[in-house]
C-alpha cells in the first residue's frame, strides 16, 4: 500500500456543474501565476489509455466507473503527485466531484479551500452549447443527464459546504475582479 505524506501547499479546489464558469477561476489564477491542475484531465487520460473516444458518454462512464472500482477519492489520489510537482506553494485544483476528494485533500495538503461557481441551469446550458467542447453533451437531455451523473457522485454536497461561493450570472469582468481579490488574499496568507 502506498503511503501518502502531507504536501506543504495551499490547495484551492474549484467546484461547479458543467458550464458554471470554473475555467474563469483558472484564468484569473493564471494571471496571478497560480498553477492549475484539472482533475478531468486524469479522466480523459484514462479514456485514452483504454482506447476510448473522448466524448461525454465515455468520460462520464469512466468518471463513475473508476470511483466505483477504486473509491470516491481515487481521482484526488491520482492528482496528488501532480500537485507535489508544482513549484509554487499554492495550486488550483479544478474539478472536485466528491466530498471524499475534499477530505483527502484536507488530509494531504497544508490548507485546502473550496471555491464554488454557481450558475442557473439555463445559463449553463447556453454556455455549454456555445463553447462546443468536444466532450460536451450535444443536446439538452444529455446535458441534464450529465448534471444528474455529477450530482450522483457528490458534487452537490461540496457546493453546499463550500468556503467561498461565486454566482456567475452577470458580466465576467466584475466576477474576475472578485475572484482575483480572493485568490490574492489566499496567496498572501490572509484568508482564514
Amino acid at each position: 500500500m502506498e503511503i501518502l505524506k502531507k504536501i506543504r501547499k495551499i490547495g484551492i479546489g474549484v467546484v461547479g456543474l458543467p458550464g458554471s464558469g470554473k475555467s474563469i477561476v483558472s484564468e484569473v489564477a493564471r494571471e496571478l501565476n497560480i498553477p492549475t491542475i484539472v482533475m478531468g484531465d486524469i479522466i480523459r487520460q484514462l479514456c485514452r489509455d483504454r482506447g476510448l473516444e473522448i466524448n461525454s458518454e465515455n468520460v462520464g462512464s469512466i468518471m463513475v466507473g473508476i470511483r466505483q472500482e477504486e473509491g470516491m477519492n481515487c481521482v484526488a489520489k491520482r492528482t496528488l503527485p501532480r500537485i507535489a510537482k508544482v513549484k509554487k506553494n499554492i495550486v488550483i485544483i479544478d474539478g472536485l466531484r466528491s466530498f471524499e476528494e475534499v477530505e483527502f485533500f484536507r488530509e494531504h495538503l497544508n490548507k485546502f479551500i473550496i471555491i464554488a461557481i454557481h450558475s442557473s441551469p439555463r445559463t449553463r446550458y447556453g454556455r455549454i452549447r456555445k463553447r462546443n467542447r468536444f466532450d460536451d453533451p450535444q443536446n439538452l437531455k444529455l446535458i441534464q443527464e450529465r448534471d444528474l451523473r455529477e450530482i450522483s457522485v457528490g458534487i452537490a454536497k461540496i457546493i453546499a459546504l463550500t468556503d467561498i461561493m461565486f454566482v456567475n450570472e452577470g458580466k465576467i469582468r466584475p466576477l474576475k475582479q472578485r475572484i482575483s481579490k480572493i485568490l490574492q488574499r489566499i496567496q498572501d496568507n490572509r484568508w482564514k
